[in-house]
């Protein structure tokens, strides 16, 4: 019995992981109804943790359970994507200030070596791997600034923003445009220029927030 627990943890877990890079990854779009026997079918898995997976994303916010009709991908109002991004501009701007002040050298070494990758992406045209950097550039800011309450804070809403930054995988000029913002901000952090550092990270999750407005809310 303890083995077959085990093994159906190991089942729920593939299912939960699978279903959530769909979601974040816009293959499964918001309002899209997740039928359980079709997912059953596609992981070869029993329903079980298929159920049990979508519990967690619903725990999660991305999905959301509506009775006698379905389980459905989560749709971000607009409210849901300002309040998203107003937390997340305090937060990633206070640990770029945490960053500035601390300038571990290790750590300036990964930021360098995450924005050197970020520009190779982007001159080859690898729109699906310059949109992996740009959010790893920000999760190494905020794990940078070892605030364990700061980076849990992060951790629950990152899921939601890697949702909106995969939509840009098919804008070059907004990838180019974050990539120069990330430019500012890695010089103030390797400057150790604290208030221009926060400054610049809050600028540019501003200057992100606006675009998913026109682009999503506004001109759609």
């Amino acid at each position: 019995m303890a083995y077959q627990k085990k093994k159906t943890g190991s089942k729920q877990e593939m299912a939960y992981k699978f279903i959530k890079s769909a979601i974040i990854n816009n293959e499964y779009e918001p309002n899209s109804m997740l039928v359980e026997g079709q997912l059953s079918e596609k992981l070869a898995i029993s329903k079980t943790p298929i159920r049990e997976a979508l519990r967690r994303l619903a725990v999660e916010k991305l999905v959301e359970f509506i009775p006698e009709k379905g389980t459905f991908v989560s749709r971000t109002t607009l409210e849901d994507m300002i309040e998203i991004f107003d937390v997340r501009e305090a937060l990633e701007g206070m640990a770029a200030r945490i960053c500035a002040l601390r300038r571990n050298a290790d750590f300036l070494a990964q930021l360098e070596a995450c924005f050197t990758e970020t520009y190779k992406d982007l001159i080859e045209g690898n729109s699906i791997l310059t949109v992996k950097d740009d959010l790893a550039f920000h999760n190494l800011i905020i794990n940078g600034s070892r605030n364990k309450n700061l980076v849990s804070f992060s951790k629950t809403i990152m899921d939601q923003v890697s949702r909106y930054a995969s939509t840009t995988v098919n804008d070059p000029e907004r990838l180019k445009t974050s990539y120069n913002e990330h430019r500012e901000i890695l010089e103030a952090i390797t400057a150790g220029t604290a208030d221009l550092a926060e400054s610049k990270m809050r600028e540019h999750i501003r200057s992100v927030k606006s675009y998913q407005i026109n682009t999503h809310y506004i001109n759609r």
